[in-house]
């Protein structure tokens, strides 16, 4: 997109792992990829968990770039489980940072703006459980007390789209909370979305491979205020699966300001280089005062005893 110097910058730098051109580790990454990702049962989990790292260390570099590249960057967390960048000093610094991975992909979003919150949320279009739901609506109404009135309403309006629909309006809820901090700690249905002329975001993103900028209202409705929100869907593409990344930026404190997402692509093997075989999760003397916390991302991967329309994004409820 064109560049407005008004506008916040955001960096994307996106990821696919692609199933059908599976990766090929030295022995010394593979043992290392285990040691970081030894909660993870499927083989899948492990490469994005092992790309999330990655990711999150480019947005670290990116930000200290006086810093030497050869280790990985374990960056430390909120108590809410948020990574974040910190200063010297180990405190949260205005370089923004959100994480998310929905396989095939993987993405991180940064941005230096101390007045903006950036999130970012990841969906596959992944087909519901025939063997459980009758229908596709059928699956769909597992979601119904996650939104509103009004977005459940445009969502049934979507006849024959309302799947595509729901994970749409769902990865607005999903990193409207990461850009806030807060997690799984703010119910879904606790604040309303309200995106400019827009009645299905289906249509509005289908076909616009390069991006849509959506500018809207957060209605938090615990609070009885509105926010001003700028969003923005990035069609995701591999071998066999299609997703959409959606950014969000706020508050807004001039509702004329809007973001400008800038998307970088990162094949998957280019993580894999030889001189990524000497990974040590560690830090540079020049940033000893910052500590690494545990390995994991705010994506849990909860068990089915847990399973509810809350705990759980439609893409877990769909692969079970």
């Amino acid at each position: 997109p064109k560049m407005n110097p008004e506008c916040p910058i955001c960096w994307c730098y996106m990821c696919c792992l692609c199933p059908s051109r599976p990766p090929k580790m030295n022995p010394e990454l593979t043992d290392h990829l285990q040691q970081i990702s030894k909660r993870y049962v499927r083989v899948s989990d492990k490469y994005l968990r092992f790309l999330s790292l990655m990711l999150k260390n480019e947005a670290f570099l990116d930000a200290y770039p006086n810093v030497t590249s050869d280790f990985v960057v374990n960056l430390p967390r909120t108590l809410e489980g948020k990574p974040f960048i910190p200063t010297p000093e180990g405190m949260p610094s205005d370089h923004h940072l959100s994480v998310s991975h929905q396989f095939p992909f993987a993405g991180v979003a940064t941005m230096s703006d101390s007045e903006v919150k950036l999130g970012l949320d990841i969906v596959v279009f992944d087909e519901y459980n025939r063997e459980l739901y009758k229908s596709e609506l059928d699956y769909v109404k597992v979601f119904r007390n996650s939104f509103t009135e009004n977005e459940w309403d445009s969502i049934l309006a979507n006849r024959g789209n309302e799947l595509r629909e729901m994970y749409l309006r769902w990865s607005i809820k999903e990193a409207y909370t990461k850009a806030l901090g807060v997690g799984m700690g703010l119910d879904f249905n606790s604040f309303e979305t309200c995106l400019d002329g827009v009645d299905s975001l289906w249509n509005m993103v289908r076909n616009r491979q390069s991006g849509v900028y959506v500018n809207g209202l957060i209605k938090r409705l615990d609070k009885d205020q509105f926010e001003f929100w700028n969003f923005f869907f990035l069609t995701l593409v591999s071998d066999d699966k299609t997703g959409y990344a959606c950014i969000c930026a706020g508050p807004k404190t001039n509702e004329e300001i809007e973001l400008s997402v800038h998307t970088v692509w990162t094949p998957f093997n280019d993580f894999i280089d030889p001189c990524q075989a000497r990974i040590k999760v560690s830090m540079d003397s020049e940033m000893q005062a910052l500590n690494p916390s545990k390995d994991g991302e705010n994506d849990k991967i909860p068990s089915k005893s847990t399973l509810s329309p809350r705990s759980n994004s439609p893409n877990k409820v769909a692969s079970r």
